[in-house]
């Protein structure tokens, strides 16, 4: 009796080892290696429905909306509490890889909790929408260098103490920083960065910065500059570098 439990067990662990090869000729060299770089990646969103019973997609507790067509997605908010907001430059949804081109309207409004926005990596973005990060207590805002437009109030009443406009910007709309009362140093990068003509102007629209009054210093490597009457109201600018410095300052009003 024992013997046959022996040789039972003999062939069963037989029967397995075999099996083994059989399971991975069936699964195909190209789905396996697709399997594996799809659990491998960090940028593979789970899906689940909002309120309005909408599709959303969650990756890192962020929210996306999106349209598959058009391989596009959108950051529209936070799935749960986080103190830092960043994304890749793609998302994964569906199984298809979407392009992050925007931050929603008003997506991270008033986040008293968010602390640090880091877009640097999200090499696709395009636009920040109207009052994204208003009133959010962030001390550090990194954008990425093809960003076109800074939405109205993106940033307003942030804790920012330094920031980069992206040499990819073209539009630094109103009231974008205003009230940023930490805000001293602004460093406007040259468009030639982004790929775009060196004399490419900025339009730095009315109120754009209005009420930072420890801005005292600003980096100007971007060439031209369109900058709307009062869009500097009671800053305190004082100190002008680079390239840009003479066409910058011959438009700069307190």
């Amino acid at each position: 009796m024992r013997k046959s439990i022996k040789a039972i067990i003999c062939a069963a662990s037989a029967a397995v080892v075999c099996a083994a090869p059989t399971v991975a000729t069936f699964a195909g060299t190209a789905a396996t290696t697709a399997i594996t770089a799809e659990a491998a990646s960090d940028n593979v969103a789970s899906i689940t429905k909002n309120s309005k019973g909408q599709e959303i997609a969650i990756l890192n507790n962020l929210v996306y909306e999106f349209d598959l067509s058009a391989r596009k997605a959108v950051l529209a908010g936070r799935y749960s509490n986080r103190t830092e907001i960043s994304s890749p430059a793609t998302v994964i949804i569906k199984g298809v890889e979407c392009k992050v081109k925007e931050v929603k309207d008003g997506a991270f409004r008033n986040g008293s909790s968010i602390k640090k926005v880091d877009l640097s990596g999200c090499t696709y973005l395009e636009r920040i929408g109207n009052y994204a990060f208003e009133s959010t207590t962030s001390t550090t805002i990194k954008l990425n260098t093809k960003l076109q437009t800074i939405g109205v109030g993106a940033f307003k009443g942030t804790n920012v103490s330094e920031v980069t406009i992206p040499g990819g910007t073209t539009l630094v709309a109103n009231s974008a920083f205003m009230n940023c009362r930490y805000l001293n140093y602004v460093f406007f990068q040259s468009a030639s960065v982004a790929g775009l003509n060196v004399d490419t102007p900025l339009k730095i629209q009315n109120s754009a910065f209005a009420n930072d009054s420890k801005l005292t210093r600003v980096n100007t490597y971007r060439k031209k500059y369109n900058i709307e009457p009062g869009a500097f109201t009671g800053t305190n600018i004082t100190s002008y570098e680079g390239v840009g410095r003479n066409d910058f300052a011959s438009q700069y009003k307190k």
